[in-house]
């Protein structure tokens, strides 16, 4: 144990009931510190929010200076608490996911997006950067960027970093939007970190290389993970906090081999089907044939089904994700988390078929059970699950883009009813805080945001643990879902039902307006 471990009854602050039920007898209370964010009166629109975070003065300009940077404060202030802006930079997984939601309203900032990844794309396979060969960067930082220098002190990360496995599938999907819209732009030139010049359609040809590459390498056809740099990010998905996967019994996974998770199997499956409709256009040349890549993804929806499936003897579910044990045996991750949701923003669950049918009801049912829907959208982490803690920043916090998107995927099979239960409850967030916050709380123990950090010494991982912290104030992803879900919805009104389908009905019955789970 460092030595740096105070004994709880030293702490300054009282543990209060939330921490006695989930903190272990045997864990060790090293700091509690409280940071807020006072509620904005009025509430910063999503319109601004995108400006501040695009570094523009006008809403058409979106695109001239770039990405979106993750995050920022309501007010913009500088000597806002450090806690409240460890985001101010490009990260290639938060642009991206702006751009799938803004894209249409905003194609300059879709098209600035991708080429300015294009730009960083990997070129050379170093374990400091965990840069590969066509690979999408993880976070930008300038290298004279004090807080790059903080982490290449503390991990030995060079810079740009490239610790993300979703990235690149990301790129793939957002690069073929673009190009639905305008084919145009993958003519567009790209200059290179390293000086070389190509045209844009040359950087799709490389990430749709690493990707084939990479699930090529799976006994499975899976898309795998596992970090280059010994300090780099353990787990690198969206959800990149060490703790955010486990067991059951809430064991980690085995991070010394590869990890397959659910999202990213969803992602590489909507950009390999993507992919195949330019492959028969010849434009990423003739490595990568349309056979061949229906036929990676197509291996990667069997596998899905396969060893992703949990029947658990009621309604069925999407594994969390999967890993290898140490003597070489593929294990599901049978804890139900909050991306299981995802899979019905993607085409997987299309279809009438009554197989497909009973899945995508049993994902719906999931979804909207007690232990992952709470007041503030959609739980990361079932409050069931082993390592559930109410503001845990991937083990129970809400977060907003995530649950619009599965608004998104529920509209998409029709159940509007549903979408417009979790937005409602996205809107409540936001109307009730004056913020476009990173995440909302859990539950409603403490209000809807983490007021507080606190770092344990956790004596069954014998590592120290960030188990709560409060959201960042304005993050692009948050602002860039519900200004999609309100514009949306202006630009072409939805004829909706007059009443619930039967089983919406059946849904809404079993679900309560506010979750409160402890």
């Amino acid at each position: 144990m460092n030595e740096d471990v105070e004994p709880r009854a030293n702490l300054p602050v009282q543990t209060d009931e939330t921490m006695r039920y989930h903190v272990r007898p045997d864990d060790v209370v090293l700091k509690i510190r409280e940071v807020s964010s006072p509620i904005r009166t009025p509430p910063l629109s999503t319109a601004q929010a995108l400006m501040r975070l695009g570094h523009v003065s006008n809403l058409r300009k979106l695109g001239s200076a770039g990405p979106l940077h993750a995050a920022t404060t309501a007010d913009a202030n500088q000597d806002a608490d450090p806690e409240l802006r460890k985001f101010e930079a490009v990260f290639g997984r938060d642009a991206l996911r702006v751009s799938e939601f803004v894209g249409e309203f905003f194609p300059q900032l879709r098209q600035a997006t991708i080429l300015s990844l294009a730009r960083a794309q990997g070129v050379e396979q170093r374990d400091d950067s965990e840069e590969e060969p066509g690979k999408i960067v993880h976070e930008w930082r300038d290298p004279s960027d004090p807080v790059a220098q903080r982490i290449t002190a503390e991990n030995g990360w060079a810079w740009p970093y490239y610790g993300a496995v979703d990235t690149t599938p990301l790129f793939i999907c957002e690069t073929l939007r673009s190009f639905d819209a305008e084919p145009s732009v993958l003519a567009a030139e790209v200059v290179r970190l390293n000086g070389q010049q190509c045209a844009l359609a040359d950087s799709l040809a490389w990430a749709v290389g690493w990707v084939c590459r990479r699930v090529d390498s799976d006994p499975d056809g899976l898309l795998t993970y596992q970090r280059m740099n010994p300090n780099g990010i353990e787990n690198q998905t969206w959800r990149d906090s060490w703790d955010s996967f486990s067991h059951t019994d809430g064991s980690l996974p085995n991070w010394g081999r590869p990890v397959a998770a659910l999202d990213v199997q969803v992602l590489t499956y909507e950009a390999l089907t993507a992919a195949v409709r330019t492959a028969h256009l010849g434009i990423l040349g003739p490595q990568h044939t349309a056979e061949e890549l229906t036929e990676r993804a197509d291996r990667i929806r069997d596998s899905m089904f396969r060893r992703f499936w949990v029947d658990d003897g009621e309604d069925g579910f999407f594994a969390a994700a999967l890993d290898f044990s140490e003597d070489g045996v593929r294990r599901a991750l049978r804890t139900k988390i909050s991306d299981i949701g995802q899979v019905l923003a993607s085409t997987l669950l299309m279809g009438d078929s009554p197989e497909i049918r009973e899945c995508r009801e049993n994902v719906v049912r999931c979804v909207f059970s007690p232990g992952l829907l709470c007041s503030a959208g959609i739980r990361s982490l079932h409050a069931d699950e082993a390592r559930y803690w109410p503001g845990g920043y991937h083990t129970g916090n809400s977060w907003l883009w995530q649950t619009m998107q599965i608004a998104d995927g529920l509209e998409r099979h029709n159940l509007y009813f549903l979408a417009q239960e979790l937005r409602r409850r996205c809107w409540r967030v936001y109307i009730r805080t004056g913020l476009l916050p990173e995440f909302a709380r859990g539950a409603d123990d403490r209000g809807i945001l983490n007021d507080r950090i606190i770092d344990v010494w956790q004596s069954g991982d014998q590592r120290r643990n960030r188990i709560e912290q409060p959201p960042q104030e304005v993050q692009a992803w948050t602002a860039a879902s519900m200004y999609a879900a309100k514009h949306k919805f202006a630009q072409v009104p939805r004829l909706l039902p007059p009443s619930p389908s039967v089983f919406e009905e059946e849904i809404v019955r079993t679900i309560s307006t506010v979750g409160g789970a402890r």
